[in-house]
């Protein structure tokens, strides 16, 4: 329940209530962060880089004063339910 209320005051507004996408891409799509270990989805949130490539800059870097290691895991946690 934790990654639910961190993903929607940090994540939600780009990439949408439900995961669907929006300003940012969708997270539901089989080969997204759905996809990715959570090192990998630490990796996004913290350096803006996905398995694939770097991300643009519209992309917030979180340091972990703004998102700890722990809202990291709980926020993935809560993408893998999403669909």
């Amino acid at each position: 329940m934790a990654g639910k209320f961190t993903y929607a005051a940090s994540c939600a507004g780009c990439h949408g209530q439900e995961g669907q996408g929006g300003v940012g891409p969708a997270l539901t799509d089989a080969d997204g962060p759905k996809s990715w270990t959570l090192d990998q989805f630490t990796a996004t949130l913290r350096e803006g880089r996905t398995p694939e490539r770097e991300l643009s800059l519209a992309m917030p870097r979180f340091s972990k004063e703004q998102l700890t290691d722990s809202d990291v895991t709980n926020i993935y946690r809560h993408i893998k339910t999403l669909n």
